[in-house]
This record gives structure tokens, sequence and C-alpha cells, in this order.
């Protein structure tokens, strides 16, 4: 059978698959940090946490990828990977995930989810 990973057995994830597995495990543990109501902005920024970094992760590892081949094999340059800057993008990209994911609950988090659940309605 033909599955998205091709004729790849499971064991062998690669980086994709090892970055989706950690963010599924991770995802899960602030879901279920996040079942106390009570709890506010700690829980939406433990939820989106993992989003941001995953989501900086990638792009930053697609960003230096697509920069080294260009450089390579269309201006026959020799690429090099500025790391503090790829690291600031990094934080920088969940910090606006953590201030995006809090800005979007400030309303919802102060009540019940039966109680915003029929205010929807």
């Amino acid at each position: 059978m033909r599955s998205l990973r091709g004729t790849a057995p499971a064991s062998r994830l690669g980086y994709v698959g090892w970055a989706l597995a950690a963010y599924v495990l991770i995802a899960s543990a602030s879901l279920s940090w996040t079942a106390d109501t009570q709890a506010t902005a700690y829980s939406v920024a433990a939820f989106t946490l993992p989003l941001g970094l995953l989501a900086a992760l990638v792009g930053s590892v697609l960003a230096v990828i697509a920069n080294s081949l260009l450089l390579k094999f269309v201006f026959r340059l020799t690429p090099s990977v500025p790391l503090l800057l790829v690291a600031a993008a990094i934080v920088a990209v969940c910090v606006v995930t953590i201030l995006t994911g809090l800005l979007t609950n400030r309303g919802i988090t102060d009540h019940p989810p039966l109680e915003v659940l029929r205010n929807e309605t």
C-alpha cells in the first residue's frame, strides 16, 4: 500500500516525521494541561508554544535549504548559515505565535466552556 511516506518502512520517519511526532507529543501534553478551566494565560501559552516552535523550525530549515541551493547552483557562491540570525527568527516566530494565541483567546479563557458554547448559538 502506498502512503504519504512512499514505500519507506514505518521505522524511517525522516526529519519531517520526527518533527510531527514531537509536535503531537508536546501538543497532547499541552492539551492535558489545559483541562483546568481556571488556568488562563499559562495554558494558552503552553498550547501555542509547540505550534510556534514547530512552525519556526520547519520554516527556518526550509529557508536555509533554499538559500544554500540558490547560492550554490544559481550564484555559484559558497553558502553559509548565520546561526544567530536563524535563532533570532525562531524566537521571534515563537513570541508572535504565543501573542497571537493569547490575544485571540483572551475573552474565551475568562468564562467556563459551557457558557462560551451557549453564547455562540
